[in-house]
């Protein structure tokens, strides 16, 4: 059965059944309706803020029926943004907020009737606005200066981030056991295990560390070296998120050689050693900060007074 063409949560959320009906995992299906949405053009263009163009008042209820028969109820929010009449009200204050204040949110899609997680990794960071047109909807968008997104299923939502704190969790979230091991695979050695079965695989074991720590939202992004997201415990006062003991040590050395057009591409880089020093490290650990951070392996040789230091780089070790 083909796709919905459009960008609407209405419009996902059909492809997402369809999809399931041909036999796709929910977790893939919502992948590839958020793939379609992205693709479908000029209509999932964004704003931000307030909405002054609608006339309305907050709770306001559009209904509609879906091309399925499929009965859905939008409610109008404070921002003048429609959301899913199921949206738990903390996800509906905190994306407004999130719009109004142009915070990166990290949103974490899964079962809302069992809370667990669906692991998924695409379209889930990003800057929050909404769509034009009589019934506007929360989009994500790549950044504060982007013109397009998806729409956000706020309705299959368990876990949400925003500025680098956990402000929602569903109360049974969970996510399946996930664990790093190496594989039988030569040219892909390491494997991300999802309940014992191969999910993902990486050249590098420390890519597969990196994309373990993303969907467990221990990061940001799968392969920068972006801040954890303090886990919110019951009863706890939300905090700034800190980074790992690795992201500290390392993060100033791998500055030092970044390729500034894109810390993906392949470096060459001179290091003055006094520099390495002063931040109490070594050659051996600045070699160690480009792995970390690129999966690939450097090597490190001395040119007159610093040292040249080059790396296959990120795309080369891992991908894109």
């Amino acid at each position: 059965m083909p796709l919905l063409k459009g960008y609407s949560r209405e419009t996902q959320s059909e492809n997402i059944r369809r999809l399931m009906r041909e036999g796709y995992p929910q977790r893939q299906a919502v992948a590839i309706s958020l793939e379609t949405a992205r693709r479908s053009g000029g209509g999932a263009r964004g704003v931000v803020g307030p909405n002054p163009n609608r006339a309305g008042r907050v709770g306001d209820v559009h209904e509609w029926i879906g091309p399925t028969g499929v009965h859905f109820r939008d409610v109008l929010s404070p921002s003048g943004t429609f959301y899913h009449d199921t949206t738990p009200p903390e996800i509906v204050s905190a994306l407004d907020h999130a719009m109004k204040t142009k915070s990166r949110v990290r949103v974490f899609y899964g079962d809302r009737a069992t809370g667990r997680d669906w692991l998924e990794e695409n379209d889930v960071t990003g800057t929050v606005g909404r769509s034009t047109g009589q019934v506007p909807i929360a989009l994500l968008l790549p950044s504060s200066r982007s013109s397009g997104g998806g729409a956000i299923l706020t309705d299959s939502v368990v876990r949400l981030v925003v500025g680098g704190r956990e402000v929602y969790r569903h109360p049974a979230y969970h996510q399946p056991s996930i664990e790093v091991a190496r594989g039988q695979d030569e040219r892909l050695p390491w494997a991300a295990m999802v309940d014992g079965q191969v999910h993902a695989q990486f050249k590098s074991e420390a890519a597969a560390t990196r994309w373990v720590a993303f969907i467990r939202g221990e990061r940001m992004n799968r392969a920068d070296s972006g801040n954890r997201a303090h886990h919110l415990k019951p009863g706890e006062v939300l905090k700034m998120s800190e980074q790992t003991p690795e992201q500290r040590k390392y993060q100033p050395l791998f500055d030092l050689v970044t390729n500034r057009e894109n810390w993906k591409n392949p470096i060459d880089a001179l290091v003055s050693p006094s520099v390495v020093r002063a931040l109490g490290a070594t050659k051996s650990d600045l070699g160690r900060a480009v792995t970390f951070y690129t999966g690939s392996v450097p090597t490190i040789s001395r040119e007159g007074t610093r040292w040249r230091v080059r790396a296959a780089g990120y795309y080369a070790a891992v991908g894109s």
